[in-house]
């Protein structure tokens, strides 16, 4: 249903006697509903037919005997379906005779043979507390999936599964044709013991059919999780079963998690590896990394030199580079040297060479502080080299940058002023440059402006504010903005409105947070959805994104020990380490490397996004924002 109200919010469908559906709405200019008592009192009543309406005497069902009320099993009036059941319920709860009920409701589902009205009897019978154990479990063995969809359904409504009911499921599981029924059956792990879910777990895993469906998998991952981390064995047992590649992945990164804790079961892991073909080697190998993620130093398993020695002589060059990754972990040091290596051959490819000074980097490899500096001149790798430099603090660093800066590629650039905001002293030669025009003051952007500011530097502030401008908005400059900026956009020339130009702003200054007609980041909520159209929407929340923040919105400010400041958002990881997700990239850092995590209670989004834009650039940006179709950039 397609309406011209921009308001209108479509809350909940409701069958009418008639056959008429009615639908409530909640009129509200936030999709996100997030001012309370905003048009409270404005929301409608709907009413849908198809055709005209002939008014039809409504019979009072309340008067109907039982018999009467299991005939609207067939009937095409959804309503008076569910108003008989509520009443045949009800009935039953007061104590009342239902065997006649029973008895017809039984027939009618051995007779029909349509899904919908089988599952009305079902239904039915549930509500009167006609269907037992044994009844739910026949259902089980229908030619009809819905019906064996319901039957494991029916089994679980309970707080507990008996062991029969469990047996009779894994039973099926191994053999079950639907795709339906495999998801209801993923779907139960979730209610069973978790000392229980084995056996149903590895017969669902196993389905190779089901290996690139788009829940399947996850939706065993969750059920299938806590009996891993509860018995690494299983998963040991999982990751050989499995028909699917990311149980293996999983696995092998909650056992890394707890590698010091249990090395035996990733020793298991790498041992039963060793009999897997290549792809899932590849898939093992890229959870250890991921559950190693963060760390320097981890005592490697016995068994770990001979899995890495498989993937080295793979000559598969994503195995051979995990391997690397991993070692260097491990304190492999002819790894380190291998990497090493990688990192300043300019014979190698750029991708290779750029993994391998993350790898060296995250790890704080000896030397690597030394080779850093000596590549930020490489165009190959300099924005992966001056990244690098933000992790070490080096006095020359600001200047290093600095002389290069009007040689750097766009992406480098941009890694360039991500760094020099990394330290305060780093900060201070970026605004001394600045002020002294050696480098364009918008190369900061208001990102930048407010992580300068979380240094809480009295002097390092006064400096940002003169060179490039106030971090927080007051409230009645805010309004005035919103108020000039209406008056322009609404009063511009649409025809000169330049739309390719607003799309490649957005990528300059928003894409690497939202997402737009399914492209750019996903720190912030994706734009696609919301009430572009409407001018005053995107004015508020562009200029006042703090106005209300939702908490898995809200940054903080993180110190780490060595003097460094990372913004963004903050995330636990198990294995004692969080990730800090910014809108250029996202760091894993131990929880022994951090000197302090402080709230700021503000949007990733800053308040002066567009502070160092020109009008014609805000015009096509707003017009971009605002357009209903992607706009096609020039080939």
């Amino acid at each position: 249903m397609h309406v011209g109200d921009l308001w209108f919010r479509g809350i909940e469908l409701c069958y009418g006697p008639d056959g008429g559906v009615f639908i409530i709405d909640w009129s509200d200019v936030g999709e996100c509903h997030e001012n309370d008592g905003v048009h409270r009192n404005s929301g409608r009543i709907y009413k849908i037919t198809h055709g005209e309406m002939k008014k039809k005497p409504t019979a009072d069902l309340s008067k109907m005997t039982n018999l009467e009320l299991v005939e609207f099993v067939s009937s095409a009036n959804e309503w008076q379906f569910r108003q008989a059941r509520r009443i045949l319920q009800e009935r039953a709860a007061l104590g009342l005779k239902m065997q006649d009920a029973e008895e017809k409701l039984n027939s009618t589902f051995a007779k029909v043979k349509q899904s919908n009205h089988k599952l009305r009897s079902l239904w039915m019978l549930y509500a009167i507390s006609a269907l037992d154990a044994k009844k739910i479990l026949a259902l089980l063995d229908s030619e009809d999936e819905q019906v064996r969809s319901w039957g494991v359904r029916f089994l679980m409504e309970d707080e507990g599964i008996s062991g029969e009911a469990l047996s009779a499921l894994e039973k099926i599981a191994s053999g079950e044709k639907s795709a339906l029924v495999r998801l209801y059956l993923a779907s139960v792990l979730q209610k069973v013991p978790v000392g229980s879910r084995g056996n149903l777990a590895l017969a669902l895993a196993a389905r190779s059919e089901d290996k690139n469906d788009h829940n399947q998998p996850l939706m065993l991952w969750y059920g299938i999780e806590p009996t891993v981390s509860l018995d690494p064995s299983f998963g040991v047992k999982l990751a050989k079963a499995s028909a699917m590649g990311k149980h293996r992945t999983f696995v092998a990164r909650v056992l890394a998690e707890e590698i010091d804790s249990n090395p035996k079961a990733m020793n298991e892991l790498l041992l039963l590896a060793g009999s897997l073909d290549l792809n899932m080697q590849k898939e093992i190998a890229l959870g250890l990394q991921d559950g190693l993620r963060g760390r320097r130093k981890a005592k490697a398993p016995e068994a770990w030199n001979t899995f890495a020695t498989r993937l080295a002589a793979s000559m598969d060059a994503d195995a051979m580079k995990l391997g690397r990754e991993i070692a260097i972990v491990f304190g492999d040091g002819r790894a380190l040297g291998e990497v090493m290596k990688i990192a300043g051959d300019s014979k190698e490819s750029a991708g290779a060479r750029v993994a391998a000074i993350s790898t060296l980097v995250e790890n704080k490899a000896k030397g690597i502080e030394q080779i850093l500096p000596k590549l930020v001149n490489d165009r190959s790798v300099s924005e992966a080299a001056i990244r690098g430099l933000a992790s070490f603090n080096l006095p020359e660093t600001p200047k290093l940058i600095m002389s290069q800066f009007g040689r750097l590629d766009p992406a480098a650039r941009k890694a360039a002023i991500d760094t020099l905001c990394s330290r305060p002293a780093y900060a201070t030669e970026l605004l001394n440059a600045v002020g002294e025009g050696k480098v364009p003051r918008d190369v900061i952007t208001a990102y930048h402006a407010r992580q300068i500011a979380a240094f809480n530097d009295v002097a390092l502030s006064a400096k940002l504010s003169a060179t490039w401008g106030e971090v927080r908005i007051p409230t009645e400059k805010k309004k005035e903005q919103i108020t000039k900026l209406r008056t322009q956009l609404e009063s511009a020339n649409k025809e000169k409105v330049d739309l390719v130009q607003g799309r490649l702003l957005f990528q300059k200054v928003c894409a690497n947070c939202h997402g737009l007609f399914g492209q750019g980041g996903n720190l912030g909520p994706d734009l696609t959805g919301s009430q572009r159209s409407n001018l005053e929407y995107l004015l508020e929340n562009i200029l006042e994104p703090n106005a209300t923040v939702a908490a898995d919105y809200r940054m903080s400010a993180v110190t780490l020990k060595d003097g460094r400041l990372l913004t963004g958002l903050v995330f636990k990881r198990a294995n004692k380490a969080v990730e800090v997700i910014g809108p250029t990239e996202k760091k894993t850092v131990l929880a022994e490397d951090i000197e302090s995590i402080k709230p700021l209670n503000v949007s990733p989004m800053p308040e002066n996004l567009l502070e160092t834009l020109k009008p014609e650039d805000i015009r096509n940006l707003f017009g971009y924002l605002m357009s209903p179709v992607q706009v096609l950039l020039p080939k």
